[in-house]
C-alpha cells in the first residue's frame, strides 16, 4: 500500500512540475522532446531501479568486506513503539541519511563522472537533453543509476548498520526521493529563488550545470546543497534573468530512447578503436 501511495505521489509531482514549466516557461518544448524521456523513465523503472536494489545490497557487502564499518545509526533501533508510525520513520531515515551522504560524496563522485572519461562517456547521456524538463531527471543511461547508488550506499554502509535487504532498500528510497526533488530543479519553470540558492539547488541554480556556455563547464555540480559547491570552488550564483541554454557543449545529439542506451557503448567503443587503431 506505500508503495503505491509513493508511486502515485511521483507521478503527481512529475505532472505538477511539467504543468508549471508550460504555464511559467524557461523555453517552448516541443511535444516529441518529451518522448525520449518518458522513454528513457520506463528503461529506468524497468532496468535501472530493479538493478538499483541489486547494487544497493552488493555494496553494503562491499562496505563490510572493509572491516571499517562505524555502525553510528542502528534503522532497526528508530521508532516510538507505535508499528505505523514507526515504519513511516524507518522509512524516512532510509531516505534522509543516504541523502545526506550522497549529496556529500556526490562533490566528488559528480567530478569524477565529469573529468574521467569511461564516466562521462555515460553521464553524457543527461547533460544531452537541449530541452531540460522534470523527465531529464530519467534521461540516464541504466548504467548511471547503477554507479551512483553504489557509490552513495558503498558509503553508508560505513556509518549505517544495514543488512543486504536494508541496503537495497535504502538504495531505491533515496533514489526515488533524488528523482522527486530532481524534477524541480530540472524543471521548465522560469522562477528566480535568490534567496535560497545559497541553502538548496534550485532550478536556476541547476541549469547553470546544465548550460553550454563556456563559463558554466564544469559548475554547481550539488544534487540538494550548494554548500559543497561553495567548499570546492564550483559554485556560481545566478544572475538575474539567466537562464541558458542547455546540452552537450560540443553539440552533439543523443536522441532516442537508443541513444539513451547505447551512447555510452558507442563512446567506449569509438575510444577503443582510437587506442588500438
Amino acid at each position: 500500500m506505500a508503495e503505491l501511495l509513493i508511486a502515485g505521489a511521483m507521478v503527481g509531482w512529475f505532472c505538477l512540475m511539467i504543468c508549471l514549466g508550460h504555464r511559467y516557461p524557461v523555453v517552448k518544448i516541443p511535444a516529441k522532446a518529451y518522448l525520449t524521456d518518458a522513454l528513457a523513465a520506463v528503461a529506468a523503472g524497468v532496468i535501472g531501479i530493479p538493478l538499483a536494489y541489486i547494487t544497493g545490497a552488493a555494496a553494503i557487502w562491499a562496505s563490510q568486506a572493509t572491516g571499517l564499518q562505524l555502525n553510528l545509526i542502528h534503522p532497526d533501533q528508530i521508532g516510538l513503539g507505535l508499528p505505523v508510525v514507526d515504519e513511516a520513520l524507518r522509512i524516512l531515515a532510509m531516505i534522509l541519511v543516504p541523502l545526506a551522504v550522497y549529496d556529500f560524496w556526490l562533490a566528488f563522485s559528480h567530478r569524477l563522472e565529469h573529468h574521467v572519461p569511461v564516466l562521462w562517456d555515460i553521464h553524457q547521456v543527461h547533460h544531452s537533453d537541449r530541452w531540460m524538463n522534470p523527465l531529464t531527471v530519467f534521461r540516464d543511461n541504466f548504467l548511471q543509476i547503477q554507479w551512483r547508488s553504489f557509490f552513495s550506499m558503498l558509503t553508508i554502509g560505513l556509518f549505517v548498520d544495514l543488512n543486504f535487504k536494508e541496503g537495497g532498500q535504502a538504495a531505491v528510497y533515496s533514489q526515488l526521493f533524488l528523482f522527486a526533488w530532481a524534477a524541480l530543479c530540472h524543471s521548465n519553470i522560469r522562477i528566480e529563488l535568490p534567496w535560497l540558492e545559497g541553502i538548496l539547488v534550485t532550478p536556476q541554480y541547476h541549469r547553470i550545470h546544465h548550460s553550454t556556455r563556456p563559463e558554466h563547464i564544469d559548475k554547481n555540480f550539488a544534487d540538494v546543497f550548494p554548500v559543497f559547491d561553495m567548499l570546492f570552488g564550483s559554485y556560481v550564483h545566478p544572475k538575474k534573468g539567466e537562464f541558458p541554454e542547455t546540452g552537450l557543449a560540443s553539440g552533439e545529439p543523443i536522441d532516442g530512447i537508443g541513444g539513451v542506451i547505447f551512447a555510452p557503448f558507442r563512446s567506449w567503443f569509438k575510444r577503443l578503436r582510437l587506442r588500438f587503431p
